[in-house]
């Protein structure tokens, strides 16, 4: 297939990890998009699949992998969960990030082998299902994570488990991406909008109408998305213009992520969501409304 590429998004969680995966041709035809496809992973038995993986892994005794992911836990492993709580600044303020922290320290292990081990054990499992018979290609991956983290030891940790084993075989663009705008981005698709690309391959602020498919968008509209996480809620904004051929969004205020996700769900997630929805309604919803929300 002739300047084919295969672009491979990576949705690196705190509690689980998800990879999808899409081919981008130029002998694609004008409307005609590809599907996105998931990879899937073994869940206790070979006829089990799921479309994430726990982001888990665990070492023996010795130091050794043990098991990833969905494995049964090894007796005497010691498992670390959320692989991805070695990319925060290392604060116990948050007894999960403390707790990783020190189960990694007691192993010797740095931040940048736990990361690689288990990107590592990822791809492994992935790049068959992603590459099938196409060989001569090259690759577009994609890496989210919250605005503000320091991602320098994960693309290290993605070098040494992607790149460098497939080196002198296959082209391979990096690219990150924030989290909140992946979701925003994510949103706007589903309403007949995808993202153009510039040369850096990074996604522009312009987007465009697919084609053959009406946009529910609507003028000036302003469109929140929250990505509400294992670890952190993740905040972006957009308004979205429809006044020429070629649909755009402007973001609407700074990119946030906040340490109020799932595992650390506390009266302090309740207030953020709060204090939001006063901004945006001008008024503070009923004393009940986030109980309520959670029965339905």
């Amino acid at each position: 297939m002739g300047n084919t590429e295969l672009i491979v998004s990576i949705d690196f969680g705190s509690t689980f990890t998800k990879v999808q995966h899409t081919i981008s041709t130029s002998q694609a035809f004008v409307g005609v998009h590809p599907p996105v496809r998931p990879c899937t992973f073994e869940h206790h038995s070979p006829t089990r699949r799921s479309n994430a993986v726990p982001s888990v892994i665990q070492y023996g005794r010795s130091g050794d992998i043990v098991g990833w992911g969905f494995d049964p836990i090894v007796e005497g492993a010691v498992e670390i969960k959320g692989i991805k709580l070695c990319l925060p600044h290392e604060d116990d303020k948050y007894p999960v990030i403390g707790h990783a922290i020190q189960r990694r320290n007691d192993l010797g292990k740095t931040v940048l082998t736990v990361l690689t081990d288990f990107m590592t054990r990822l791809w492994q499992v992935c790049k068959p299902q992603i590459i099938k018979d196409e060989l001569d290609v090259s690759w577009r991956l994609i890496i989210t994570h919250p605005v503000g983290w320091n991602t320098d030891k994960l693309e290290k940790a993605i070098d040494t488990a992607i790149v460098m084993p497939d080196q002198g075989n296959s082209t391979y663009t990096i690219c990150f991406q924030i989290e909140a705008e992946a979701a925003l981005i994510s949103e706007l698709y589903g309403q007949g909008i995808q993202p153009a690309y510039d040369d850096t391959k990074q996604p522009r602020v312009s987007l465009y109408r697919r084609t053959g498919q009406e946009t529910n968008a609507l003028d000036s509209e302003i469109v929140v998305v929250a990505d509400f996480g294992g670890l952190t809620v993740d905040i972006a904004g957009g308004r979205v213009s429809t006044q020429t051929d070629i649909p755009s969004v402007v973001w609407q205020g700074a990119t946030t992520s906040h340490f109020f996700g799932a595992s650390l769900l506390s009266d302090a997630f309740v207030s953020l969501l709060e204090n939001k929805t006063r901004m945006l309604l001008q008024k503070l919803p009923s004393s009940d409304w986030f109980h309520q929300a959670l029965g339905h």
